[in-house]
């Protein structure tokens, strides 16, 4: 969404190394799912989160497949 000023990058969220090398001075937010589509591997919510909150990154979570009951 280049004309809204938003920038998009495809990692592997459960690639620890690779969530930490994806954020960049204008990062703002990271979006991930847990678990994924449609390989279903779960991230790690507690180290994304701890690597978000270290550079000031808001964190959002997609659980689409877990039901309400979880």
């Amino acid at each position: 969404m280049p004309n809204a000023g938003i920038e998009l990058d495809l990692i592997d969220c459960c690639d620890l190394a690779a969530v930490e090398k994806a954020i960049k001075p204008n990062t703002k937010m990271m979006w991930i799912e847990s678990p994924t589509n449609p390989t279903l591997k779960c991230t790690d919510i507690a180290a994304v989160a701890k690597i978000c909150k270290k550079h000031k990154v808001f964190l959002a979570i997609d659980n689409t497949f877990m039901s309400p009951v979880l």
